[in-house]
């Protein structure tokens, strides 16, 4: 989430109203197992959306950030998927090649792996008051891959702000008519009747006939949002989480899950539909947007 697993963000809650919820060895491996299961399709909206914004939601994506597996504190299903809210203080991940000399401990030794919610300074022993946004400007950028099974991309390098530009180039097709989504997949498509103001249809991709991305753009200020759809059934079935903020609310009579403020999924007809603003517009437009998805 945010969309899927941004265990970087700084984000500072209060779980104390929440059970903390242990994994077992078992639990944790299957929630890892979900995780590489769904880069499958989460792979083509890191190309898409996370392409035009922060390298800090790049960062995100990477296998980097999703190794942080921490505590569970609140979870809700949506019927076939399943969201958690996380708190990942004191979880720990190795760090990557391209973080080599990045971060240093008190005594100056550099870091060779990053714990959330500890303190960091750089070379020259300044402390570092956002670990991720100092990452971000300073990561090695050639270094910086994503792989996905076969996929290898450079996400920190050649960045488009066309979310369809590396979808092409994978060798999905590119939807720029409307009327024609339906051509392309095996179920029929649920689209927002209600936009925010600026924003117009981009344009949509299919893949395979079971996963749908479409994605509307602002041409005054070049933000994009995206309706990502997908047939029901056990293998596209997923779960996720995020350490922001996460409750259940209810879109057109089905259990839903909003999260980070900017991200919103729920179950239709057979069918599962995520709409992801990153940030883009208000929470009060992202449900009005939700809520008009016909």
């Amino acid at each position: 989430m945010k969309n899927e697993f941004e265990f970087l963000n700084d984000v500072k809650m209060d779980f104390s109203d929440y059970e903390a919820i242990e994994l077992t060895d078992t639990e944790r491996d299957n929630m890892k197992k979900a995780i590489k299961q769904r880069k499958k399709i989460s792979i083509n909206k890191v190309l898409g959306i996370a392409a035009c914004v922060a390298l800090a939601a790049v960062l995100s994506q990477t296998a980097f950030a999703q190794s942080f597996i921490g505590r569970i504190v609140k979870s809700v299903s949506t019927g076939h998927n399943t969201f958690y809210q996380m708190d990942n203080t004191g979880a720990e991940a190795e760090l990557p090649e391209a973080f080599d000399g990045l971060l240093y401990d008190a005594d100056g030794k550099p870091a060779k792996t990053f714990v959330v919610g500890a303190e960091y300074y750089d070379k020259d022993g300044n402390k570092i008051e956002d670990t991720e946004k100092y990452l971000a400007e300073h990561v090695d950028k050639e270094k910086l891959e994503y792989e996905d099974e076969n996929v290898k991309v450079s996400l920190a390098s050649g960045k488009s702000e066309d979310p369809l530009e590396h979808t092409a180039e994978m060798g999905y097709p590119v939807i720029k008519n409307i009327d024609e989504i339906a051509g392309y997949l095996c179920f029929a498509p649920k689209l927002p009747g209600y936009l925010p103001e600026g924003y117009s249809f981009y344009g949509a991709s299919a893949y395979g006939e079971e996963y749908l991305f479409v994605y509307y753009k602002n041409e005054a200020t070049g933000n994009y949002f995206s309706v990502h759809e997908r047939i029901i059934n056990d293998e596209t079935a997923f779960e996720a989480g995020t350490d922001g903020d996460m409750y259940e609310t209810e879109i057109n009579g089905n259990k839903a899950v909003v999260y980070d403020g900017s991200s919103v999924d729920w179950e239709e007809d057979g069918i599962s539909v995520g709409i992801s603003s990153r940030g883009g517009f208000s929470e009060e437009e992202l449900i009005k947007v939700a809520l008009s998805v016909k």
